[in-house]
């Protein structure tokens, strides 16, 4: 804030623009590190002014900041619980302390200076001066919030250089609200311009060193910061001005505990959680939730749009793969008719089997996906675009109203008809209410004890056409002879085998067992006997099978190719039908 327009002789100006003066630094307008840990520091202080000018967009100074390490760390927190659930047993107070370096008998001082010369639990801290362009003085009337400036205030777009309002003097302002008013929203945005020279800094940093930095955001602030206001002419004077601690925002997720679960959300909960590394449509799920952090918690708006761009990808590609699978196509057959390229299989997969509008170019569900979440993500991906929140929340939207339209799809009754399963499993009950389609049918069809358990079976299908696929992108499998399990197979149709299975390549192949192999392994001779003497005809779970792991599989024979477990091993059956079990 300002009395008047700062004043600079002529001849010292470089250069000149709307909202900033820019002069050459002097040998003693850099301040050199001290040597000596001051009494507020336990280390030396940079005071250095990392932007490297004097009349900008900002100055900032960096202090390195010792804090409790094993509190940040939450390692009292986990200390607190062992200690209860051993009923005292472990004590933290028995516990050597989390030091670097050997102190002495003046513990914890000695050894906390100790640890923290070494960095451990250091903070950097950045104070970062920026001009408001008030001319006046400072308000006793001054209260700012932030948090609630931030619901009204533009934050799209972290500021550039020129990004300044013009200024504005007190004398232009009728009474004293609206003046404190005008430097706190100045304030707010005086803040976005540190968040953004900070962002340089590290950005800067990371250049020169590769070290691994999360760059500040908005959302990664601390919940409450110290905010001081002060005119040109006290800058020097620790006294001069006025400090406010202000209310940043509100994102506590990581503070507060997270919210409980209602009786209904705890059944499906139980249910989701019991089947989780095997139900389908996880993946966008968790995609879903890595935007939705970046987006909310962590402000990191490139990570916020790619996500939300792969999360709609995988939605998009696991649809039409359960589609596929209950139309009761092989791995193989799938893997064959599948498109390269997400937008001809937008335009050619879907529409014939689900109906309805999938024009990238139109104005419904699937164009907004287009627009606003795929083009998005492009741009993250290969050019490094940072969206804006708005960009961000477009796109996030988008993709819900891409799921939304896919469900809408699904439950239309002439659609269930052909695929009751992949509504289920992406709409599941709860939509299904919603739409009015949850039909006794789907009920039985539910508890029906005849049909293949959907959750494995597709996932082993869906795993089967990955590999199917990659195979054909030139990475061969190459099965193991001696690092593969023999197995015997009884079909209900009468057929009888052995056959090796590798685990890693999820490949078996049929063998020839004689009787020398027999001979010389007494439980190869005992499954053979088992196998001989087995009946499963008209067996409906596909035959029964006996493994013979840690065999010396010398004198073994292979007949045939190596093909996809399922074809031959009935614990491997993935087909909706049922059809590879018969």
């Amino acid at each position: 804030m300002y009395e008047k327009l700062p004043a600079i002789e002529p001849e010292r100006i470089v250069s000149m623009g709307e909202g900033f003066i820019l002069a050459p630094l002097t040998d003693d307008a850099v301040v050199e590190p001290a040597d000596e840990p001051s009494d507020e520091y336990p280390l030396p202080v940079d005071e250095r002014n990392w932007a490297n000018k004097v009349v900008l967009r900002s100055s900032s100074l960096l202090h390195r900041v010792g804090a409790n390490f094993v509190s940040r760390a939450s390692i009292d927190a986990a200390q607190a619980v062992a200690e209860r659930a051993t009923a005292g047993k472990y004590s933290s107070d028995q516990v050597d302390p989390i030091v670097v370096g050997q102190g002495d008998a003046s513990f914890p001082e000695e050894l906390l200076r100790e640890s923290l010369a070494a960095g451990v639990g250091i903070v950097t801290v950045a104070e970062v001066a920026v001009p408001i362009h008030v001319l006046g003085r400072v308000p006793d009337s001054l209260s700012v919030n932030f948090s609630e400036l931030s619901r009204s205030a533009n934050l799209d777009a972290l500021p550039g250089g020129y990004d300044w309002p013009p200024y504005v003097s007190q004398a232009d302002f009728a009474n004293e609200d609206d003046y404190a008013a005008e430097v706190a929203l100045r304030a707010m945005n005086g803040l976005r311009i540190a968040i953004a020279d900070v962002r340089d800094l590290q950005t800067a940093y990371h250049a020169v060193t590769r070290t691994p930095l999360t760059l500040i955001s908005y959302e990664l602030l601390p919940p409450i910061l110290p905010v001081g206001f002060r005119q040109l002419k006290g800058i020097g004077d620790p006294a001069a001005g006025s400090v406010l601690s202000v209310q940043t925002h509100e994102n506590l997720w990581s503070w507060l505990a997270p919210p409980d679960l209602s009786p209904e959300q705890y059944e499906q909960y139980s249910n989701v959680r019991s089947r989780l590394d095997r139900m389908a449509f996880t993946s966008h799920l968790d995609l879903r939730r890595e935007a939705d952090v970046a987006r909310r918690r962590d402000g990191d708006t490139r990570a916020a749009a790619i996500y939300s761009g792969l999360a709609a990808e995988a939605l998009l590609d696991e649809v039409l793969l359960h589609l596929m699978w209950e139309e009761a196509l092989t791995p193989e057959q799938a893997a064959g008719v599948w498109r390269d390229g997400l937008l001809s299989r937008v335009k050619k997969d879907y529409a014939p089997r689900l109906g309805g509008d999938w024009d990238i170019t139109s104005q419904g569900a699937v164009g907004r996906w287009s627009r606003d979440c795929a083009e998005l993500r492009h741009r993250a991906v290969h050019g490094g675009y940072e969206a804006s929140y708005a960009e961000v929340d477009a796109s996030m939207a988008a993709l819900d109203g891409l799921l939304a339209y896919v469900c809408d799809r699904l439950c239309l009754p002439a659609k269930l008809r052909h695929y009751p399963r992949t509504a289920l499993a992406l709409a599941g009950p709860p939509g299904l209410k919603r739409r009015s389609q949850y039909s006794r049918r789907l009920v039985n069809l539910q508890a029906d004890a005849t049909e293949t358990n959907w959750d494995e079976a597709f996932s082993r299908w869906r795993e089967a056409y990955r590999r199917i696929r990659r195979q054909a992108q030139g990475f061969p499998r190459l099965p193991v002879v001696h690092e593969s399990e023999l197995i015997a197979v009884a079909r209900p149709d009468g057929a009888k085998y052995f056959c090796l299975s590798h685990r890693e390549t999820v490949l078996a192949v049929k063998v020839d067992v004689g009787p020398d192999v027999c001979s010389k392994n007494a439980r190869v001779r005992v499954v053979a006997d088992w196998l001989t003497d087995i009946d499963v005809t008209g067996f409906a779970e596909g035959g029964l099978s006996m493994g013979v792991s840690g065999t010396d599989l010398t004198g073994i024979s292979i007949r045939g190719d190596w093909v996809e477990a399922y074809h031959l091993l009935p614990l491997a059956s993935l087909m909706v039908d049922k059809s590879d079990l018969r």
